[in-house]
């Protein structure tokens, strides 16, 4: 154990500087680091000045673009609010048309039933024009005879109106009740005929 107390003393006794070197170093290290904390004041003070305005131009810089952005965001909310009402707008819109597409198609079905039916009833004019055609045909025929039958009642008015004036002449050179009676039938009967 006594070595070892020995290596102690030796060791203290390399690095033993004595104490004006001691007080030197101190001084020199005082000064030193005064010098050092002055630097690094001035540094600090210069990069926290630095650093301040640069921190200011960017907080500047990021206002600016966060009121771009909040702006922005203001006309996104807008877009979206008429967006929102376009599409609400356009829901009512839909279910309308839903509406009035399920009429369109209960017509549909109407108008489907009342063609069925119109056609029927075309299919029944087919036939009753075709009738009708026929009719005429007759009708023509008939106009025909008629205009004949006419033509003869036409020349017979012309014998009774020579005989009425010989009638007349006859008359008035004699009138008998018994000729004037047949002469009133016979002019009843010509009526008749015309």
């Amino acid at each position: 154990m006594v070595q070892k107390s020995d290596k102690k003393k030796e060791s203290k006794d390399t690095f033993n500087i004595p104490a004006d070197i001691r007080r030197y170093i101190a001084i020199v290290r005082k000064e030193g680091n005064e010098d050092i904390k002055r630097h690094t004041d001035r540094v600090r003070a210069e990069a926290n000045e630095d650093l301040t305005r640069y921190m200011g131009a960017l907080m500047e810089e990021n206002r600016e673009q966060i009121k771009g952005i909040s702006e922005r965001f203001v006309d996104f909310d807008r877009t979206l609010n008429s967006h929102t009402e376009m599409i609400g707008d356009i829901a009512e819109d839909v279910a309308v048309l839903r509406v009035d597409v399920a009429v369109l198609k209960e017509d549909v079905v109407v108008l489907k039933d009342d063609m069925v039916i119109v056609k029927k009833d075309i299919s029944i004019m087919k036939e009753d024009i075709s009738v009708l055609k026929d009719d005429m045909v007759i009708v023509k025929k008939d106009i025909s005879i008629m205009k004949e039958d006419i033509s003869v009642l036409k020349d017979d008015m012309v014998i009774v109106k020579k005989d009425i004036s010989e009638i007349k002449g006859d008359l008035k050179q004699k009138v008998d009740r018994g000729e004037f009676v047949v002469l009133e039938r016979r002019v009843t009967s010509v009526e008749a005929n015309v």
